[in-house]
């Protein structure tokens, strides 16, 4: 079978895939490493935090650990019963 029994040229169709698309769809580099998390656990542990939870960037590479003690369970309409006495 031949290019031209689909009615046109291959050179004239578009590429399925372009340079840009397959870039994009490339694995992402990780900017940070397990060995950072746990150092950052760790200092965290050290100074006496109770460590609810560590949040990624990974754009930035970022790393932040959020103590137990700033999260709530209480949702907006709990907030919002306490306020009004409810």
């Amino acid at each position: 079978m031949c290019n031209s029994d689909f009615g046109e040229p291959m050179s004239n169709r578009p590429a399925a895939i372009t340079q840009a698309d397959n870039q994009n769809s490339r694995k992402r580099v990780c900017k940070f490493k397990k060995r950072d998390v746990a150092r950052a656990v760790g200092a965290a542990q050290a100074a006496g935090i109770k460590i609810g939870r560590v949040d990624f960037d990974l754009e930035t590479g970022k790393i932040s650990v959020v103590s137990a003690a700033t999260l709530t369970n209480d949702t907006p309409l709990d907030d919002w019963l306490a306020k009004h006495g409810a």
